[in-house]
This record gives structure tokens, sequence and C-alpha cells, in this order.
């Protein structure tokens, strides 16, 4: 008969041998694949997606791109001396402000998403309605969009700086383009909106939207809120926010600090929510808000009463933060897409880090 230690010895053997044998967890699976097989000269600024195609930005390339991550175009811009603020884009065209030279003035220039050879350019220099009119762009960098679209792209709103009306000048622009959409009809000045309220400053304007067919100045000197129809003006929200979104039936504005604004009423008066929120820069998909504290940050989930954020669920390799290089996030056809400095990432489902 064999002692006790030597089967408990080699019981201890059989238990480590099957350890051994135990397959390891698999590795968590990627959540974010590449989704285009390219990588942009500069990053991306900017990826609007229209019900055909996902569209990239940048400052001197605009890349067209069809639902089976195929590149339907991939075009070359010009890179001038300056821009001012980030490029906007509609279904049908994008905007861009920029300056050509050193010695240059402003100029607004609007292209064709689907013809590369039909566009306009106009001098700041044409719009001034007397000789001795200074007109300059909203300065700031990529932080701002320096003008905005209304839904259907058929219309322009461009702030500009009057330092001779010692004001902020609203330009407005109706765009039309032939039923192809490959052929700009007109692209005309419809009205000019004054807002001496907003005095000329560098930098009071924070940022500029479209909402349920008004437009929205965020200023430092409050929120106005623009009527197109007629060109009338009202100053709806007096302190300094950051942005405007809808969701559902209600209309938001987001602050600097935890206050969180929201109207019922499509935006003619406003109540200050007694709950905070830590939405910033709100970008909705569907009934989903992410937020960004500044363009370029970490996208964070919004919950359900917009109150906490909570960063996305990202592979381990991407930026982490403080960082610039998330540009954008959409849904288009398949997934959800991601744009990272110079490169778009694809994922079926996204969610927060903690969930």
């Amino acid at each position: 008969m064999k002692p006790i230690w030597y089967a408990a010895g080699g019981l201890l053997w059989l238990l480590t041998y099957s350890a051994c044998l135990i397959t390891p967890p698999p590795p968590e699976p990627i959540l974010w694949e590449k989704a285009v097989d390219i990588e942009t000269n500069t990053p991306i600024r900017d990826q609007p997606a229209t019900p055909q195609e996902l569209r990239l930005r940048t400052d001197d390339e605009f890349i067209r791109i069809g639902p089976e991550s195929a590149v339907v175009e991939r075009r070359v811009l010009p890179v001038p001396f300056e821009f001012y603020g980030r490029p906007v884009l509609s279904e049908s065209t994008f905007a861009r402000l920029t300056r050509t030279a050193a010695q240059g003035g402003a100029i607004l220039e609007l292209h064709l998403a689907l013809n590369p050879d039909e566009g306009r350019q106009i001098s700041y220099e044409t719009l001034r309605r007397s000789p001795d009119e200074v007109l300059i762009p909203v300065a700031g960098s990529s932080a701002q969009f320096p003008l905005a679209y209304n839904d259907d792209g058929d219309q322009v709103l461009l702030p500009v700086i009057n330092f001779s009306g010692n004001a902020h000048t609203f330009f407005l622009f109706d765009l039309q383009l032939d039923f192809t959409k490959t052929k700009l009809i007109s692209f005309d000045t419809a009205r000019v909106i004054d807002i001496p309220e907003l005095p000329a400053s560098t930098d009071r304007l924070t940022n500029i939207t479209y909402q349920n067919g008004f437009y929205y100045a965020i200023t430092k000197d409050g929120t106005f809120r623009i009527d197109p129809s007629d060109g009338s003006y009202a100053k709806v929200i007096a302190t300094w926010l950051y942005d405007s979104f809808a969701r559902n039936d209600t209309l938001f504005a987001s602050g600097r600090g935890l206050d969180l604004h929201f109207s019922l009423d499509n935006g003619q008066t406003w109540l200050e929510r007694e709950t905070s929120s830590e939405v910033r820069l709100a970008n909705v998909i569907g009934d989903r808000v992410f937020s960004q504290a500044f363009p370029g940050d970490l996208l964070r989930l919004a919950d359900g009463e917009l109150e906490a954020v909570q960063p996305l669920k990202l592979n381990e390799e991407f930026p982490g933060t403080p960082t610039d290089a998330y540009a954008d996030l959409v849904y288009f056809y398949n997934g959800y897409y991601l744009a990272i400095q110079k490169e778009i990432y694809l994922s079926c489902g996204i969610q927060a880090a903690t969930e």
C-alpha cells in the first residue's frame, strides 16, 4: 500500500495538469473595425452622411464613400492661406471660409458635392453695402461653425463682424441647384440682418445652428433666434451657452457649466432645467445624444435624462483623453462610423464604457 503523501502528490499533479489543459478565455472582440481602406492626407474635419453616401471633409480633400465602403470620389481641394472655422456640409453642397493670401480678404467658397467643376466664390468685399463698411469673418479656431445651412440645404446663413456698425451682420443666401444637383443655378443674398445687441468683437460668437425652421446665434451675449422668413430676431436666452439641439419634440441649449435650457414651443420661450447636465456640444443620432467638451474631444454617451455622460467603449489602441482626434460620429447604412484623425472606423453597435 502506497503512503498517503504519494496519493496526495498524484492528485496535485493531476489538478495542475488539468489546469494547463483549460482553454484561456478568448480576447475581447474588436469593437471598431477600419471601415474604408484609405487614409486622408490631413485630419478629417467632418463626415456627414446622406442616404446614399458618407462624405469626408479635410483641409485639402472631399471624399465620397458608398454603402459598401467603396470610394466614389476623392477630390483634391486647394489649401488656402488661412481657414476661418470648420467646413460645413449639406446634402448637395459644402462651404468653407478662407483667405487665399496674407493681404487678401475673406472668401465664402461654395462647392457642389456631385460636380467638382461647379461652384461659386463670394468675396466679403462684394457684401459691403457702402464703400466704408468693414466686414470681417467671425474669428476662432475649429471650435466654431462659421455658418449654417437649413435642413433642405437651399439656404445659408453667414455671420460677419461689422466694425462700421459695431454689430454682427447676418447674410442669408438662397441657394438653387438643378434637379440633378450637379449645376448651380443661383446663390444670391436674400436678406441682410443686423443685430446691434451683438457688438463687433472677434470673440462673441460661440456657435450657429438651425433647428426646426429657425437659426440660432449662440454668443457670449446670449442666444438670438433668427426667423429666415422675414429677417426678424429675438434674444431668447440671456446667458452664454455652447450649443443647441433637438431631441424628439423638445429643443435644448447646452451650457458652459452644468446648465441645460429647454423649449417646448419651438424656441419661442426657454426655461433652465432644475437638474444639471454634463452635455456640451451635442450630436443627436436617433434618440441618443452624444457629447463632446470641445470639437475633437473624446465622445461620450448621455443617459436618457441628459444628466450624466459616459465615455464610449473604444479599442485599446485608440487615442485617450484629452485629445483632438475624434472628428465626428454618424450612423450610415449598416452601423456607426467614427472619424479618428485620418481614418474611419465602423461598429454595428455602440455602448458606454461602463455598460
